[in-house]
């Protein structure tokens, strides 16, 4: 007489075989190369600025000392937005934070590191098997967890290519600023300059006119008030 055999496998062979089809989900297809997010990012901020060529600056070395301004030639706005290109501390830190973005979604993307023990079909503590339908528990929750975990890294990528496209305009704007800044600060004490020079030679006038007779000494008091003034403006404009 035969004994029937039951065709239902055991519920630790079902869990072996449910944790081996989870590690083997397709994962990891995420490159962690940045070039292309830095190049969307610099691409964002030069659609909005002048200065096409300052892209080769955003890829500078920092300590590279081969770039140097004479200091006896002007300084133009664009030269001066290329410089800080290459030396602002920001505008760096904004793309490598585009480079942990980037790592970051990779990462998510990629499945939690196997165990041994995972892959073992028989219980191993006497319940049956207790522990591997954890971990297949654990596995399938990484699983359904994954499209949100994606989407939030990716997020987190795409904020920090506008982030760093924010930096490079802010700091153009800054540095163009600046430069226009200290351009109208020159042209004005020029102009305090040569009006000093004026009331100067004015307030020799009024002293000639005074000896003979043709102006009263409370304009030249006045003229001496203005002329001094003139000449404290023109060397805090200097």
């Amino acid at each position: 007489m035969s004994i029937p055999h039951s065709c239902r496998p055991p519920l630790s062979s079902i869990a072996a075989l449910t944790i081996l089809l989870a590690g083997l989900a397709p994962t990891a297809c995420i490159s962690t190369d940045s070039s292309q997010d830095r190049e969307e990012a610099v691409s964002t901020a030069l659609e909005r600025l002048d200065g096409p060529s300052l892209a080769s600056s955003l890829e500078d070395d920092p300590e590279d000392r081969s770039f140097e301004w004479p200091p006896g030639d002007p300084l133009d706005p664009d030269t001066a937005v290329s410089i800080a290109m290459s030396r602002d501390a920001m505008v760096r830190r904004s793309m490598v934070a585009i480079d942990k973005a980037r790592a970051g979604l990779a990462q998510a993307d990629r499945a939690p590191n196997p165990m041994i023990e995972l892959m073992i079909g028989f219980p191993i503590d006497g319940l049956s098997g207790a522990p591997a339908m954890g971990m297949a528990v654990q596995q399938l929750t990484w699983l359904w967890t994954r499209p949100h975990r994606l989407a939030a890294a990716d997020a987190d990528r795409q904020a920090a290519i506008l982030f760093a496209g924010d930096a490079v305009i802010n700091l153009d704007a800054m540095v163009r600023r600046s430069h226009a800044n200290a351009v109208n600060a020159e042209r004005r004490a020029e102009l305090d300059h040569e009006y000093a020079d004026s009331t100067a030679g004015f307030l020799q006038i009024l002293e000639a006119l005074l000896d003979v007779g043709e102006a009263s000494r409370i304009d030249v008091d006045r003229m001496l008030v203005e002329s001094n003034h003139a000449r404290v403006s023109a060397e805090a404009s200097m």
